[in-house]
């Protein structure tokens, strides 16, 4: 009978030990609801990814004229005699259905083109403070394209 007790002692004893330690684990796996962790900077770059990827709208039917806009920037960043407010038009329209998707969700998102160093805002930047902006930055033809979208989640 003493061999009984000292043996239900032990079981008891490693019962409560997987217990603690299975407790332990749950506490230390919850997400914090931090936006490094939940997600936000992972889908405003597939956004931005999908924003790059999609063809420019207009042009004159050549095969130029069907490039994604990644490519049309990395071209018009090769135009010596700088971008055209015609080619501006067509970024935007390029861009604003991404932003305007965006904005369905009910985040404000703003895209900033810089060529050669001149900045361009597409969507409407926030002005408020005390805010959290996310972004995601692309670096194109050896950086002298840089494309940034921004959201407020």
């Amino acid at each position: 009978m003493r061999r009984d007790r000292r043996g239900m002692a032990v079981l008891v004893d490693a019962l409560l030990f997987l217990i603690v330690l299975t407790l332990m684990g749950a506490f230390l796996m919850v997400p914090e609801n931090d936006p490094e962790t939940d997600g936000t900077g992972e889908r405003i770059s597939a956004f931005h990814s999908v924003m790059l990827g999609g063809e420019v709208p207009g042009g004159d039917g050549s095969a130029l004229s069907r490039t994604s806009l990644e490519d049309h920037l990395v071209l018009l960043s090769k135009n010596p005699e700088g971008v055209s407010s015609n080619e501006l038009g067509r970024v935007g329209e390029a861009v604003n259905g991404t932003l305007g998707e965006m904005g369905s969700m009910g985040w404000d998102a703003w895209w900033v083109l810089s060529i050669d160093g001149t900045e361009h805002v597409f969507g409407r930047p926030h002005q408020g403070q005390d805010v959290s902006v996310h972004a995601d930055r692309r670096e194109l033809a050896d950086g002298e394209v840089i494309c940034t979208l921004f959201a407020i989640v």
